[in-house]
């Protein structure tokens, strides 16, 4: 018998058999699903925060995919998101460039708030100031302390287990993350944001 956690086989076939998920990124999203913890920077929101409507955005934006199946890449989405109802979700520690307050629906802002009160959760604004963010660099930890690393651009993206690459990317999230400002001020920020559309 497999030692694997539960639903583990049926998490992996519902990734491979999602063709909205680019192929670079499938061994990335598996892992995602078993990971104990996942440090991100980002552009735009990581995608297990993400919101319908935000989804939507990106994808009519010409982030990815073909308008006319915009509700299937939305719904897919969507599905990814059951981890944080399951009995151990994981650890999220994410840094978002300050342009995806500018940059994000009502809904979407209300998520972030939401996400921030979530103990397991914590978001982290870097500001303009302090740099930019041309992509995204996720980098997760399994319960027996493997690690691995995923970097997405436009319509590309590289997942590794390279230890040195792993730390690389750990680096440069650890820098980011020391020039961002603090979760209160954070969540500061995101209010401040959501006061602006309404």
């Amino acid at each position: 018998m497999l030692d694997l956690p539960r639903d583990s086989l049926t998490n992996l076939l519902r990734i491979l058999d999602q063709d909205t998920v680019r192929d670079y990124a499938k061994p990335y999203l598996a892992r995602q699903d078993k990971a104990e913890m996942i440090h991100t920077a980002a552009f735009i929101v990581p995608g297990l925060l993400q919101t319908p409507d935000y989804v939507r955005e990106l994808l009519l934006s010409g982030q990815a995919g073909d308008p006319t199946d915009i509700e299937r890449f939305v719904d897919q989405r969507m599905e990814r998101q059951q981890v944080w109802s399951w009995p151990n979700p994981p650890w999220l520690s994410a840094v978002l460039d300050e342009s995806v307050l500018f940059k994000s629906t009502h809904k979407q802002l209300e998520r972030l708030l939401e996400a921030q009160q979530d103990p397991r959760i914590t978001l982290r604004i870097l500001p303009f100031r302090a740099g930019q963010l041309f992509g995204t660099t996720t980098i997760l930890t399994m319960s027996n302390g493997t690690r691995s690393a995923y970097t997405e651009g436009f319509s590309t993206g590289n997942f590794t287990e390279d230890s040195e690459t792993v730390l690389r990317f750990q680096r440069v999230y650890d820098r980011l993350a020391a020039s961002s400002i603090t979760a209160e001020a954070s969540t500061d920020r995101i209010h401040e944001a959501l006061k602006r559309l309404t």
